[in-house]
């Protein structure tokens, strides 16, 4: 089987879309015929895989792109070019609006579906049921989906994944503090990704000042400008003895700040249904595998992964029920060890691999 992952969007970006991607283009080129499709490449091959952690290297194809935004009709001259080119036997896309276009041409088209905006239903409506097949990553998503009318036998549950081999390796928290340049004292509360609103750091910033003395909040990552703007919030509210923001680094050296922590924070927020219902976080599947214990908003989208037994969950948007969670997974514990241990488990069955495997059996 030939598959084009077709992805009009530009490489390297500070966003965990492209480490999905990335991913999911490592897993396919392990299991069929593969090539991924870009629109821009920043940098070098070798860099790009040296930046996401990437093992297994694959043929990427740079179709070019246009001065306006790739992902629309603009870019439609370089995508269909990589079709006709490569003329797979399975079009591979995530990108909804190109996606609805190729579908009146591309009858085996799989659609990636991420969010649903209602203001856009007449899209998806064509495109579902266009598509081969259509891959949800929750089932929030899947119910949203059926609710405005979508076929639900479509569509299928595909829960996001992570690369669980990456975090096989032998790091106490000392040693990666070491290789991350943390201080070696003190207790490490840790929260990585984008700074977005409804990622609720602004909730984890203000649990600061409500944890024992000597503990760090360490928030790592964010898009451009993000962390500088965190960073003026922070200084605002006198948590700079507290707070540190320490901006974007490349994934693949993500996992050794999550070895680094004694603690990982997902503190999303309940502003949305992508937050409450549509999300499935790329960093809580990392948590689980990084061997830390997780304290998470109880959102629905949560709980599609992770549960009491694995987590502990907080009350969404709540800086003294989150800094309660902190203090208790900061406290161990037999019952904390266990939460460890059983969201390590968990996490194997959150693989890339076997998250293609799924696909490929049910287009196949």
């Amino acid at each position: 089987m030939k598959l084009l992952y077709l992805a009009p969007r530009d490489f390297p970006r500070r966003v965990a879309n492209r480490v999905q991607t990335l991913k999911m283009a490592e897993a396919f080129s392990r299991q069929c015929d593969f090539v991924l499709a870009i629109s821009a490449l920043h940098c070098t091959v070798d860099e790009l895989w040296d930046q996401y952690g990437i093992t297994h290297p694959f043929q990427i194809e740079v179709i070019g792109e246009p001065r306006l935004d790739p992902k629309t009709v603009f870019g439609m001259p370089g995508m269909i070019g990589s079709v006709l080119r490569h003329r797979p036997d399975i079009l591979y896309m995530r990108e909804e609006s190109p996606a609805w276009a190729l579908s009146f041409a591309f009858r085996n088209l799989v659609y990636e579906m991420l969010d649903y905006s209602e203001r856009r239903s007449w899209l998806y409506a064509g495109l579902v049921r266009r598509s081969r097949r259509t891959f949800a990553i929750s089932e929030g998503l899947i119910d949203t989906a059926v609710a405005n009318g979508l076929p639900r036998d479509k569509i299928s549950l595909a829960p996001d994944g992570v690369d669980v081999a990456a975090f096989d390796f032998e790091q106490d928290a000392a040693t990666a503090r070491r290789a991350v340049g943390l201080p070696l004292e003190g207790k490490i509360v840790l929260y990585t990704g984008r700074l977005s609103e409804w990622k609720g750091v602004d909730v984890l910033v203000q649990s600061a000042r409500l944890l024992p003395e000597g503990t760090r909040v360490v928030i790592v990552g964010g898009f451009e400008g993000e962390p500088e703007a965190l960073q003026k919030v922070v200084d605002k509210q006198g948590l700079r003895d507290r707070v540190d923001v320490l901006g974007f680094v490349p994934h693949a050296r993500v996992r050794h700040y999550l070895k680094a922590a004694d603690v990982l924070v997902l503190p999303n927020k309940p502003v949305s249904k992508l937050s409450t219902h549509h999300t499935s976080p790329l960093k809580l599947f990392e948590y689980m595998a990084a061997e830390r214990p997780i304290v998470a908003s109880d959102l629905p989208s949560i709980r599609e992964v992770v549960d009491d037994t694995t987590a502990i969950l907080v009350a969404a948007g709540d800086p003294k029920d989150l800094a309660r969670g902190i203090r208790l997974a900061l406290d161990g514990g037999t019952a904390v060890a266990n939460m460890v241990e059983d969201a390590r488990k968990r996490a194997g069955g959150f693989t890339w691999d076997e998250r293609v495997k799924a696909i490929l059996d049910a287009v196949g």
